[in-house]
């Protein structure tokens, strides 16, 4: 998993043309790595043999 720091979210901030406040970054961070957190444990779940659901 990547390490999400104050630098990749200044990094990503200017990327995507954001201001933030120094004081956003700390929020950030900890906001980020846990969405990132919470991706990776879905990405482990076992899924062989579910079938994949379709609404339509």
């Amino acid at each position: 998993m990547v390490e999400v720091n104050e630098a990749l979210i200044r990094k990503v901030a200017a990327l995507s043309m954001l201001k933030l406040e120094e004081s956003e970054l700390k929020d950030y961070v900890r906001s980020i790595a846990g969405i990132l957190g919470h991706v990776e444990q879905l990405s482990s779940v076992n899924t062989d043999g579910v079938e994949p659901l379709l609404y339509g």
